[in-house]
């Protein structure tokens, strides 16, 4: 039997044209949700394009977010998932602009059907439970911000598959319930607004669930920031039309985040700041509060959050293109934003880390695997923030001080040598030249 043969069963037992079919005996065998959305995915996309005849197909990385919801940065990491069970090979090739006479670098990539079926072919007791499909039904829910279940059922073609419903119909309406009289509400919020209140909700402030009143009225408020709405009939006239970047917005809620949580920063007494509903943080027409006014938002949007004291005096920047590297690398894994300004404090965060990875990478230089021996500072960044991911899946909770603390120092060479970019230390090595470093200091 050729590859044909397995490509057209696979398609038949894990395809659909209306939904991503996503089967779960994939998923289980994975471990890795997203894994099992983006080979869906590709199957889809391939079952119409093939590029030649040994099975290669391209797809750009803004058709697969179109397609699966996962980001760049989700679609990377289960594309490395996919590759270490043989699923999936892909490489970047240059192809011809369609409009003009460069060439621009997309992903393409090659199914390994008879692998996939090897996977479907694992008998799971995990099949025949329906505790877990409604387990992988709330997790799609909550992380793929489909409006309601009716978006997600188990499929026609047997229990071994549920569907999701692709992006084009996923954020049409969002049932909510208010609390008092259990009428619907009928809401479509933007992605960008959703965006922008689950970063507030992951820096720990108040947050409310989609059954109630108060997740509309802040949805509501987000959008207004967005459409320069929000300050047209108060005292702050300056802003009046002002439609506030997603930048600005999320600026203002991460220094806010400091203000109402973080000991480390003024005010000491925080009081009840931190039980601020959004609305209430953009504007409270019935309060007043001294050195503040009506609006933490404006507030906390003009002026940084100042931390009780400085904990570090200033420290040298002994690398600056590679700490520029870390903090726009953080900034855009961690963040979700470029080149986001950081207080001075978590600017000698940047400087340490940079100062750690320069004085580990170089000491262990001998053991890097081909370009990473070259020392480049964009390599050491990414090498860094993935140690970072891979041993702290919570982006929300991460703070720029992990990047070199004791832990890291542990977690860094470790990813090194999972991933294969440096070679295990010989049992023979002597313990001071594997020596990894605090800032130029060996550990004690």
């Amino acid at each position: 039997m050729d590859d044909n043969y397995y490509k057209n069963l696979c398609w038949n037992m894990t395809s659909s044209d209306n939904y991503i079919l996503v089967n779960k005996t994939i998923a289980k065998e994975l471990k890795d949700f997203d894994a099992a959305i983006l080979l869906a995915t590709l199957q889809f996309k391939h079952r119409i394009l093939s590029v030649d005849d040994n099975g290669w197909f391209w797809f750009t990385r803004k058709e697969i977010e179109d397609n699966s919801f996962l980001s760049q940065y989700k679609q990377v990491k289960a594309e490395k998932i996919l590759s270490e069970h043989n699923l999936l090979s892909t490489e970047l090739r240059e192809v011809k602009h369609k409009f003009a006479e460069y060439k621009v670098k997309i992903p393409f990539f090659k199914i390994n059907y008879k692998q996939v079926i090897k996977f479907l072919s694992v008998e799971q007791k995990f099949l025949n439970d329906d505790k877990n499909l409604t387990d992988i039904n709330n997790y799609n829910i909550n992380n793929y911000n489909i409006s309601s279940k009716e978006d997600i059922r188990p499929s026609d073609e047997g229990q071994n598959h549920f569907l999701i419903k692709r992006r084009d119909t996923s954020l049409k309406n969002t049932s909510l319930i208010d609390k008092k009289d259990k009428t619907i509400i009928s809401y479509s919020p933007t992605k960008e607004s959703l965006e922008i209140y689950s970063y507030w909700k992951g820096k720990g402030l108040k947050a409310y669930e989609e059954k109630y009143k108060g997740y509309v009225n802040d949805l509501q408020a987000i959008k207004k920031l967005l459409n320069g709405k929000c300050f047209n009939n108060n005292e702050f006239t300056q802003y009046k039309n002002h439609k506030f970047t997603n930048k600005e917005i999320t600026l203002s809620i991460g220094r806010f985040a400091l203000f109402a949580l973080n000991s480390d920063y003024l005010p000491r007494d925080k009081k009840d700041w931190g039980k601020k509903t959004f609305v209430d943080f953009i504007y409270n027409s019935y309060r007043y509060v001294e050195g503040y006014g009506r609006s933490m938002f404006i507030y906390c949007l003009e002026n940084n959050i100042k931390p009780i004291k400085e904990k570090d005096i200033t420290v040298e920047d002994k690398y600056p293109i590679l700490t520029k590297a870390i903090m726009k690398k953080y900034s855009q894994v961690i963040l979700g934003c470029d080149n986001f300004e950081f207080p001075k404090m978590q600017e000698n965060d940047f400087r340490k880390a940079a100062i750690f990875a320069q004085e580990f990478f170089k000491k262990n230089k001998g053991r890097l695997i081909g370009s990473y021996q070259e020392l480049k500072p964009y390599k050491i960044a990414e090498c860094l923030i993935e140690a970072l991911m891979k041993s702290n899946p919570d982006m929300m909770r991460v703070q720029p001080y992990w990047l070199f603390n004791n832990i890291m120092q542990q977690k860094l060479p470790a990813y090194l040598y999972s991933t294969a970019i440096m070679k295990e230390k010989n049992s023979s090595s002597n313990s001071q030249e594997n020596t990894f470093y605090n800032f130029g200091q060996p550990l004690g």
